[in-house]
Parts: C-alpha cells; structure tokens; sequence
C-alpha cells in the first residue's frame, strides 16, 4: 500500500515538473497565446492545471481593439498634455482619416507595381521587336552581299564573254583580211565599201570601221593598192575611223 501511495506521489511531482516546465517554455518562448491556453485546458489529465479561457470572435477582437485604441489616445492627451480641443471624437477621427490616408498610400503603391509591369511588359515587347529587326537586317545584309557577290559573278562572266567574243570578232578580220589580199584591188575596195540598201548613218560608220581594221589587217601592199583606188571621201571616212580605234587594232 506504501509502495502503491508513493508511486502515486511521484507521478504527482512529475506532472507537476512537467507542467512548470510547459508553463516556463510557453513564456518563454512568447507562445501564451489565449488560443494555445484553451487547447492546453481542453487536453485531458493536465487541463485542469490551464485557467479556461474564452476566445473571443472577429467582431469581438475588432471591438476590444478599437477600445483600445481609444483608450491609447486618451492616455497619449493626457501623457503629452495635447490642447483642449482635442477629445476623443477628434482623435478617433484623426486616426480614421490617418488609416484612409494608409489606404489611399496602398491603393497608390498597388498603381505603380502596375504601371511598372506594364513598363516592363513595353520594354520587353521594345526588346523583342529590336531583336526581330536586328535579325532582318542580319538576313538583308546578308541578302545583299549575296547579290552583291552574283553581280560581281555576272559582271566578270560578261567581261570573259567579251573577251572571246572580241578574240573571236578579231579572228574572223584576220580571216577576212586574208580572203582580201588573194583579191584584185578593185574586189578588195567593192567588198569593203559594200553597204546595204537604205543604209542608215549608224550602219555607214559602221561599215567605214570595218574597213579601217581590215585595211590595218591587209598586208600593206595589197592595202596600199585598195587605198590608191578609194574615193577621197571614202578614205576620209576611214581615217576618221582609225583613228578612234583601240592602239592594237591601229
């Protein structure tokens, strides 16, 4: 019976460590909250050592803190000896124009975020359409350095063209020189001063330029001979040519 009454006893003064030991963590660690006292009264066996407490509602924690605030503003008039004029009306009116005011300060600041992601949304659309132009203007230069390059392909490709043409052109005078020398003087001069029917003046300098590189081609005595034997006029008009003809065909 001894045994059983001091097992008993024990078991009191560990609870009791226990719960001094709970009573010195909550305070100390600021968690006495009214909340946590009502679940620790409401647990079993050790409920009994927590003092009930009854929480209060929304409206009731609202109204129990506007008290206090009005009792705030009271002891903050009489602590800084505010003027007369101001009772308690006055400043709960105060205090709610400073809490319309706070409002009014949120509902700015909420603006600006807005405005600047909005600003940040047009920078990024700023950024993304310089990189669209960026790329185009990448892809046109490198459009027109490829049009560039196929001039210049052209270009030296009409320069080869003329130079067989000119070698082939030049071929064949040489060819029509030779063909001129086994004729009579008087061939040679009717085949170079053969012209079309209703020759034009542009087909007439052309026909006289012709005969200057031929007769520079001829040997000098079959030319000197077709020379003697032209019209004045005619070898007036070679001349003129002959002398606006390239150095080499001279």
């Amino acid at each position: 019976m001894k045994g059983f009454i001091g097992i008993i006893g024990l078991l009191t003064i560990a609870q009791w460590l226990f719960i001094g030991l709970l009573y010195g963590f909550l305070e100390g660690q600021n968690k006495n909250s009214p909340e946590t006292m009502a679940k620790l009264h409401d647990f079993p066996v050790i409920g009994g050592y927590f003092p009930k407490v009854t929480l209060q509602t929304k409206e009731e924690k609202e109204r129990s803190y506007g008290d206090k605030l009005r009792e705030m503003t009271v002891d903050a008039r009489l602590q800084w000896n505010l003027p007369a004029s101001f009772n308690e009306e006055e400043f709960a009116k105060l205090m709610e124009e400073f809490k319309d005011r706070g409002d009014r300060l949120k509902s700015e600041s909420r603006k600006i975020e807005k405005l600047k992601l909005e600003v940040r949304t047009m920078v990024d659309e700023i950024n993304r359409r310089e990189k669209m132009v960026l790329s185009q203007t990448h892809k046109l230069t490198q459009r027109e350095n490829q049009l560039i390059k196929s001039e210049e392909e052209i270009a030296l490709k009409k320069q080869g063209q003329a130079a067989t043409l000119e070698r082939q052109q030049k071929e064949h005078n040489r060819k029509i020189a030779r063909w001129l020398n086994t004729m009579s003087p008087e061939g040679a001069r009717d085949r170079l001063m053969k012209g079309g029917e209703n020759e034009s003046v542009a087909e007439k300098i052309d026909r006289y330029r012709q005969a200057a590189r031929l007769l520079a081609l001829m040997d000098e005595e079959q030319a000197a001979q077709v020379i003697e034997i032209l019209d004045p006029v005619d070898w007036v008009k070679i001349q003129e040519m002959k002398r606006s003809l390239p150095v080499d065909e001279n």
